[in-house]
């Protein structure tokens, strides 16, 4: 930590650095064998080393010498925490309901605050795809009940900041609904049934890209794909969020209609980070992978 502080305080004096418990906790060597596949049961173990090697290092703190940048007094270092237990399937199916910890827990977040520190919440896997869910990755995801639901935790708790991972531009939906709903969250731990509605940041997307002849057509594209983003196959049924509503919707003509998607988008708006053609395509990728799902 010394060292990283050092360099990182010679580059850049005025920017603020973050200790990622993430990063922390990986560099300990752990006590089980490595896990080799997707299905190695000893995920179970590296979650839970996740917990408490965090653990480990927040119980150090106040031992920490201040020109290392931790001390309450220093501005410029934070917290970051992964929040990976909160709401990645990757991590929760290791767990039964019952057993599942909800960690960080507001009451460790808000006596971390409350004695100076600056929290991160960096939800990694959550706007961008989980590469260990490898059919998604780099295809459009739509997953907005689950976005909503993390920014109604997340706004219970004293974060000073939160970020999302975006590796391509193909999720430029999620992107637009993340910042949407943190800047509107339902404050309770149910907030999927409060605050701003998952169609309602739909069909706002939907005004801001297309041209009002094709707004229903991607309109019902997208409430099609967000009940059936394969996404949700990594969480534990018990975790799973009930579909929003499909008011006439007709897969046949929306499946008919999706090649000419790209006619009925907006050329210049800046939320299609890649453009309206290959923001179709995905469209047209995703509805691909939820074929597979239905059939």
């Amino acid at each position: 930590m010394r060292f990283y502080a050092d360099r990182l305080g010679a580059e850049q004096p005025q920017a603020r650095v973050w200790a990622n418990l993430w990063s922390i906790s990986s560099w300990q060597k752990p006590t089980y064998p490595i896990p080799t596949s997707l299905t190695d049961p000893n995920w179970r173990h590296f979650w839970d080393d996740e917990i408490a090697f965090s653990q480990c290092f927040l119980g150090m703190l106040d031992q920490v010498p201040p020109e290392v940048g931790l001390a309450p007094d220093w501005g410029y270092w934070g917290l970051a925490f992964p929040l990976h237990h909160w709401y990645r399937g990757f991590c929760q199916r290791w767990y039964r309901e019952e057993e599942l910890p909800f960690w960080p827990d507001y009451g460790l977040l808000k006596r971390l605050s409350q004695s100076g520190r600056t929290l991160l919440a960096w939800t990694h896997f959550i706007v961008e795809n989980d590469p260990y869910h490898g059919r998604l990755w780099g295809t459009l995801s739509v997953r907005l009940r689950y976005l909503k639901q993390l920014a109604g935790l997340l706004a219970q708790a004293p974060f000073e900041g939160v970020m999302g991972n975006v590796y391509s531009a193909r999720q430029a939906l999620n992107l637009y609904a993340f910042v949407r709903f943190c800047r509107e969250p339902g404050l309770a731990p149910d907030s999927i049934n409060r605050g701003l509605a998952v169609e309602r940041v739909i069909a706002d997307f939907a005004t801001e890209v297309a041209p009002p002849e094709g707004r229903a057509l991607l309109e019902d594209a997208l409430v099609y794909l967000e009940n059936r983003d394969p996404w949700e196959e990594d969480l534990p049924p018990y975790r799973r969020l009930p579909p929003i509503p499909e008011r006439g919707i007709h897969p046949e003509r929306l499946a008919a209609a999706l090649p000419e998607l790209a006619r009925h988008l907006r050329r210049g708006t800046p939320l299609l980070l890649n453009g309206a053609e290959a923001f179709a395509r995905t469209v047209a990728e995703a509805w691909a992978l939820a074929q597979e799902k239905v059939a």
